[in-house]
C-alpha cells in the first residue's frame, strides 16, 4: 500500500472551525483536524508542517541517496579531507549517519536518528 500523492495541500473550511489537509489535487481527503468550538494557531501550524514534511520527503531522501552514494564511490569524501587515518574514520562516520538518516527517513526498524 503507498501513500497518497503529493503535493499535499491545506484546506480551512465551516468557518475556521475544521482543517482538512488534501491529497495532491484535493482528490483525497488525507487528514482532518477539528476543535470546538475554534481552531488554535497551533492546530494550523502543525497541519502546516505536516504538509511541509510531507511533500519535502521525497526530494530529502533523494538528497541523502545520492551523498551516500557519493560517500560510498572510492575516495568519495577523501577529496574534501585530506591527510591521515582520521580522515577514514570521518569519512565512515558521516558514511553511516547519513544511512541511519536514509533508514529512518523509510520508516525502517532499527533506525534513529544518533
Amino acid at each position: 500500500m503507498t501513500h497518497t500523492p503529493t503535493p499535499w495541500s491545506l484546506d480551512v473550511w465551516v468557518a475556521g472551525d475544521f482543517i482538512g489537509i488534501d491529497g495532491n489535487e484535493k482528490r483525497r481527503r488525507v487528514a482532518m483536524i477539528k476543535q470546538v468550538p475554534r481552531l488554535d494557531t497551533a492546530d494550523r501550524a502543525n497541519a502546516e508542517f505536516i504538509i511541509r514534511a510531507a511533500n519535502s520527503h521525497e526530494a530529502l531522501l533523494e538528497a541523502l541517496e545520492a551523498r551516500y552514494a557519493s560517500l560510498s564511490e572510492p575516495n568519495g569524501l577523501h577529496k574534501y579531507i585530506k591527510g591521515t587515518h582520521a580522515s577514514l574514520c570521518v569519512a565512515c562516520t558521516w558514511r553511516e549517519w547519513t544511512q541511519s538518516l536514509i533508514r529512518l527517513a523509510k520508516g525502517e526498524k532499527g533506525a534513529n536518528s544518533g
